[in-house]
């Protein structure tokens, strides 16, 4: 059969605007975000894999390999990308989703959500089963029975969901533990963590192997500080608020060396071993922090630097002696953040930008002719010899080695946090819609700017990492992994 030409045309225009990338697009491959996956509505489990459809959307486990898959989240179709059940055959080749009683069907190849009609016949392994009535917990918790679970401070948690995969497995969902299985001979039980301990990521710590994130406390169940591998696609949990632990509190900021990751939170400054996970701390007022409320740290050697929310000090961290700097002029100041470049230690603070050599203790305000810095400087960067500082006014650049400043104007009202990151390509920093990239490479510097549409958790962005063609965006949902350098996109 032939096309008539005004067909032929419609045709073609239909496969252009299927693919050309633009703006308001979730490419293939541009997004997927981590959250606390703790709170599971449903399960169905293939030959070969587990899905569970969790509040924050859909995971997915390798039952064969024992690992977890990237999970289905930053993709398009669906609203919220909350399944409340999930349906899949037994080859993997169709998974089906309800939200509200619509459905739809997860397309791989374009890796999107399409609606349908109604709910086809599947060819299932899985069926749903009730709890069961025996159930030996691995983990630190006693069941109950009829879906309960209590564990050792006393917090509930319930099974949500059971299916019998016919291969002598329960898959288990629980409401606040996250995804479990079960052998339906042995009934021994056994959590499955994956994702974040709590959703506001407002702190990056990137090490060789791990990503650590944390932040505010909201209303979670458990809190914490959660290590991620992205080679291995795992999760390291440190839960706080436990028996001889770091107290359930807001995480402002982390650090690290080879022995320990410090930990500032509202009570003071708290460090945990890494072999042992053992705690120390608090260091606060009580042993010379002129503030409990540890807001930015930054190590160098065996000196760990604690900026407060009423001035600067010196750790010792040999002999765990702790000093103040120049109290003159920050006794009172919040501290927003600390960036050592070479033995200049960078100074965001309530009254803007210093900089305080470590070995000459000279220190010196940064006045940027723009007067972009006109309120509290909330995040230093630097890449080479570029420097960054943002505030409510914009980004301001600082070339080290020229003294030359460049400065971006753009307004944003948050009162105490702005994000920023950079490299010699781009310059990321929190915006009204979520977040800007200004590309500094091209002949006419310009910005591009990203929200939920091209596949970020949340529009509330409160920390960002770059990590080569891509970039962790701590959000008040989670974390999304974006690929800022996407071929496919036309910026």
């Amino acid at each position: 059969m032939k096309l008539r030409p005004a067909a032929f045309l419609c045709g073609i225009a239909c496969v252009v605007i299927l693919t050309l990338p633009g703006y308001g697009q979730r490419l293939r491959g541009q997004a997927v975000s981590y959250s606390n996956f703790g709170y599971i509505y449903s399960v169905t489990a293939s030959l070969n894999t587990v899905y569970y459809a969790t509040t924050e959307g859909v995971i997915r486990y390798d039952k064969l390999n024992r690992e977890w898959l990237k999970p289905l989240t930053g993709v398009e179709g669906l609203i919220d990308e909350v399944p409340n059940r999930l349906w899949v055959d037994k080859f993997d080749k169709k998974l089906f989703g309800e939200v509200n009683g619509s459905y739809y069907e997860y397309d791989t190849f374009f890796e999107r959500w399409q609606s349908l009609i109604e709910l086809p016949a599947i060819d299932r392994i899985d069926r749903r089963v009730g709890t069961p009535q025996v159930l030996l917990p691995t983990f630190d918790a006693n069941y109950m029975g009829q879906g309960r679970f209590v564990d050792l401070i006393g917090r509930n948690f319930d099974v949500s969901d059971v299916v019998d995969d016919d291969n002598g497995n329960y898959w288990i969902g629980t409401w606040g533990f996250g995804p479990a299985m079960a052998g339906k001979a042995s009934t021994l039980m056994d959590l499955l963590p994956y994702g974040l301990l709590q959703q506001r990521v407002s702190t990056f710590l990137q090490e060789d192997t791990l990503i650590w994130m944390s932040g505010a406390v909201g209303n979670e169940l458990r809190t914490g500080i959660t290590g991620f591998a992205p080679e291995s696609n795992s999760f390291i949990q440190v839960e706080t608020g436990l028996d001889h632990s770091i107290p359930a509190e807001d995480i402002n900021c982390l650090e690290g060396d080879e022995e320990r990751l410090y930990i500032g939170t509202p009570l003071g400054l708290y460090s945990l071993e890494r072999n042992t996970w053992i705690t120390r701390g608090p260091t606060s007022s009580r042993n010379g922090l002129i503030d409990d409320n540890v807001l930015a740290l930054e190590r160098d050697d065996s000196s760990l630097y604690v900026g407060t929310a009423s001035g600067l000090n010196l750790v010792d961290l040999v002999s765990d002696s702790v000093y103040q700097i120049e109290s003159g002029t920050f006794y009172g100041q919040i501290i927003y953040d600390l960036h050592l470049v070479g033995d200049d230690l960078w100074i965001g603070a309530q009254e803007g930008a210093y900089r305080y050599n470590v070995n000459s203790r000279k220190l010196q305000k940064f006045n940027d002719p723009d007067q972009v810095l006109y309120t509290g400087v909330y995040k230093i960067v630097s890449h080479d010899n570029q420097l960054w500082c943002s505030s409510d006014g914009g980004v301001v650049n600082l070339d080290l080695s020229t003294g030359s400043t460049y400065a971006y104007r753009d307004a944003l009202s948050r009162g105490d946090n702005r994000a920023l990151a950079a490299n010699e390509s781009i310059v990321a920093f929190a915006s009204r819609r979520g977040m800007s990239l200004l590309f500094i490479e091209e002949d006419k510097p310009f910005t591009r700017e990203f929200g939920v549409t091209e596949g970020l958790a949340s529009e509330n962005v409160f920390s960002l990492l770059l990590d080569g063609d891509y970039i962790w965006i701590g959000t008040d949902r989670g974390v999304t992994l974006f690929l800022w350098n996407n071929p496919g996109r036309v910026d």
